[in-house]
């Protein structure tokens, strides 16, 4: 984490219902809130903590209105609801601020009773916003409504407050206080609803899709002030994780307004944005949630032959697993491999799990090969190995599918039948050494932009004359693309990345470098495209 404070001055505007001076609006960069969490998903990993204050601005100092509500980021700009100038009567507004917190534009919402918009949630294109009253609003990223994209008010739902989207699904997820949670899709209809419980006075969601072991709906609840309260929209339950954001710099006071989450703040991290409804002010605030570039030890794998069928018989597949460490100092963590059955329950590992030592800047690369027996029942597999602390810690994953066909008339597998003849083999995890990515050979440096939008530069050196072959792999392990495959002197190259006819997503790159007067090497790096 980078350990510098910038201050961004703003002027200071007095408001007759408060009396205090406001703060400046602040970009922190250092660990204002570090290890106060009830549970870190990454609290045994090479990671700076999960919870840190990365920002915070006065927002009622800056659009000089009595209460705000609601905020979420996208199009370049946080999107701030508030009250009005006299709080729970009209007119209502909306506001445009940009990253640094100072205000770009400002908009008369179209309500015509009570507080207005709640919780914006974001689309990628629009941000929605829901009240007591019909329609859910849709609002370009110029601050234009776009009636076009209204959605009805879901049937029993008393107010949209709480707001958050799937883009997995393309469903919105809302709550009011101890209402139940809904979920609903573009036409108003309600697909769930539970009770909330214990939770009685919720206020925002976001939708969060970048942790590797998620999706998760992070429910922001007023009871305790500020609280986060991590939820499972696949099984309806609480995991467990919360944690409370400590009172803010220059507040008394605070309770949960609304939240979203976001890459777009800062390219560097996954963030949520959040509204604190404060005393004296109200305050708009980020906190780092994860990073967005590839993790400090990810894996890698890359199945040789895709794509994967395995006849009714039985049968096998190979496939190359690459663990990096991309840190500076030697890191011990595990290593599995797990199988999601047709069935969509997972079973243990296959392989693992392994206790793995890699000093700095060094990877490992094993060709493995997996027998799939006769007794597996047809059907399709998902094939995923995972690197963090094992079973719950989960740093990264990588896999691909295959597809078992007819099980030959023998009966499918319950719990462990069947198990014993999934045998993993290949090259051990111990026996090769760490190969050390220097630039002795070659290196290929990150991708620039990382995450990118349509098209990215790779960069790689090679120190000798050498046989390159540089590939571009979706996560199922099919080539999508070939960059080079030639041979190239000793020197720097730059290859651009077209991702223009590809779904948005997570992608390998994969260097292989050979050739009488170099050593053979292999390195892998992950990109991510996001439209």
């Amino acid at each position: 984490m980078r350990r510098i404070i910038l201050v961004v001055f703003s002027a200071i505007i007095t408001l007759n219902a408060v009396s205090a001076d406001p703060p400046e609006n602040v970009l922190v960069l250092s660990d204002l809130a570090p290890n106060n969490v009830t549970e870190n998903l990454y609290n045994n990993g090479p990671y700076d903590e999960q919870w840190d204050l990365l920002f915070y601005t006065n927002v009622q100092q800056t659009v000089i209105w009595q209460l705000c509500l609601g905020v979420d980021f996208g199009g370049g700009h946080f999107f701030v609801t508030d009250g009005g100038a006299s709080t729970g009567m009209p007119p209502n507004y909306y506001h445009l601020l940009n990253p640094d917190g100072s205000l770009d534009s400002t908009f008369a919402q179209p309500t015509s009773s009570g507080w207005g918009w709640r919780d914006p949630a974001f689309d990628g294109s629009y941000f929605y916003c829901g009240w007591e009253a019909d329609p859910i609003y849709a609002i370009d990223t110029l601050g234009n409504l776009a009636p076009s994209h209204y959605i009805p008010k879901p049937s029993g739902v008393a107010v949209v407050r709480a707001l958050a989207y799937d883009p997995s699904t393309d469903h919105f997820w809302t709550g009011n206080f101890a209402d139940n949670i809904v979920e609903f899709d573009r036409q108003g209809n309600v697909l769930w609803q539970g009770n909330p419980a214990p939770l009685q006075a919720i206020y925002g969601m976001a939708w969060d899709d970048a942790a590797p072991n998620g999706p998760w709906l992070w429910i922001y609840d007023q009871g305790g002030g500020c609280t986060f309260h991590q939820y499972d929209p696949v099984n309806h339950v609480y995991t467990g994780v919360s944690y409370t954001v400590p009172l803010l710099p220059g507040l008394t006071a605070q309770i949960a307004g609304g939240c979203g989450f976001t890459n777009q703040w800062d390219p560097d991290y996954w963030t949520l944005v959040v509204l604190a409804q404060g005393t004296p002010w109200d305050y708009v605030y980020t906190l780092e949630m994860y990073p967005t570039s590839p993790l400090d030890v990810f894996i890698a794998l890359t199945p040789t032959n895709p794509p994967i069928t395995i006849p009714p018989t039985g049968g096998s597949f190979s496939y190359n697993a690459t663990v990096a460490n991309d840190t500076t100092t030697t890191i011990t963590f595990d290593a599995w491999i797990m199988v999601r059955l047709p069935d969509q329950s997972w079973y243990d590992p296959v392989l693992g799990p392994l206790s793995l030592t890699l000093p700095g800047n060094t990877s490992i690369t094993r060709l493995r090969t997996q027998t799939v027996p006769a007794s597996a029942p047809a059907g399709e597999y998902w094939y995923e190995a995972r690197v963090g602390d094992y079973p719950n810690a989960v740093w990264d994953t990588s896999g691909f599918a295959f597809t078992k066909l007819g099980d030959s008339g023998q009966a499918g597998m319950t719990e462990l039948e069947g198990f014993s003849d999934w045998i993993c083999t290949g090259e051990d995890f111990g026996e090769i050494e760490p190969q050390l990515i220097t630039h002795n050979s070659s290196l290929m440096t990150s991708s620039h932009p990382n995450p990118f939008n349509a098209t990215t530069a790779i960069n790689y050196e090679l120190r000798a004359a050498s046989l390159v072959r540089l590939k571009v792999f979706d996560i199922t392990g099919r080539v999508v693309a070939t960059l080079v495959d030639d041979y190239r002197e000793a020197g720097a190259y730059e290859v651009t990345f077209d991702g223009r006819e590809l779904v948005s997503g997570v992608y390998l790159v994969r260097l292989e470098m050979s050739g009488s007067a170099a050593t053979p090497t292999t390195e892998v790096q992950k990109i991510v495209l996001m439209k």
